[in-house]
């Protein structure tokens, strides 16, 4: 099991929660905070509020995507939710349906549902920030393909540049990075939190705890599909996508 992991950024007046396990932010909860659709088009989550006031929460779908190494979004209709907006009492739960209206996929396709609270009075409006509550949706293959990554690597001035390229048809979360010589010297032992899509690519620009005298490397790797262990040639050509 992945341990639980928050990344919170403030984006002048929003801010985006996205966390692996279960979700409160600004007087709401969700669960479960990541979906996952394989055979059945149809799941539910449960909305939940832990204030003393009413919450007013609308929910916006959108194509998750990666370009150059970032998350790209644009609107979709490929998904129905189900209120798309509406009104918890305090103490109060909402269920939400969450339906896949395309058919089969060779290749994971990935969502992502926000949502966030909307101020009603004046008085909130004074309030400058807002949270998102960003939930990950994956349509997964009926066949998955083995978790085999193609690493590169070279060295820069501070450090070490590593990059995975990710040729399966799902994604994969890495958690932890950690990198050895062969005889098992630590290098660089870093929590990461990165998504990276079906057919996409990741770098990682690594400070190393002492200078680079080896031209392999032992990388090793937690993740949400496995534990992962890896030989890395290290070399300065190498030509990063």
């Amino acid at each position: 099991m992945i341990s639980p992991s928050i990344l919170l950024t403030v984006i002048g007046l929003c801010g985006y929660l996205f966390v692996a396990g279960n979700v409160l932010a600004a007087g709401f909860s969700v669960k479960p905070t990541r979906i996952f659709m394989n055979g059945s088009p149809q799941i539910e989550m449960t909305v939940g509020n832990g204030g003393d006031t009413e919450v007013f929460i609308q929910s916006e779908l959108m194509t998750w995507s990666q370009q150059a190494e970032k998350d790209v979004y644009t609107t979709s209709r490929d998904v129905l939710v189900s209120p798309p907006m509406f009104k918890i009492p305090a103490g109060g739960e909402q269920t939400v349906r969450v339906r896949y209206l395309q058919g089969p996929v060779k290749k994971e396709r990935t969502y992502r549902l926000f949502l966030q609270e909307v101020q009603q009075s004046e008085s909130d409006q004074k309030t400058p920030v807002t949270l998102k509550i960003g939930v990950p949706i994956f349509i997964q293959p009926e066949k998955t393909d083995t978790a085999q990554f193609g690493w590169l690597a070279k060295p820069t001035a501070d450090g070490l540049s590593v990059q995975v390229n990710n040729t399966t048809n799902t994604h994969i979360q890495f958690t932890e990075l950690k990198l050895s010589t062969v005889d098992g010297k630590v290098l660089s032992d870093e929590k990461v939190f990165v998504y990276v899509l079906a057919g996409q690519t990741y770098r990682w620009n690594i400070k190393l705890k002492q200078p680079l005298q080896a031209d392999k490397l032992i990388m090793q790797a937690s993740s949400d599909r496995d534990e992962i262990k890896a030989v890395i040639d290290v070399n300065s050509s190498a030509a990063f996508q």
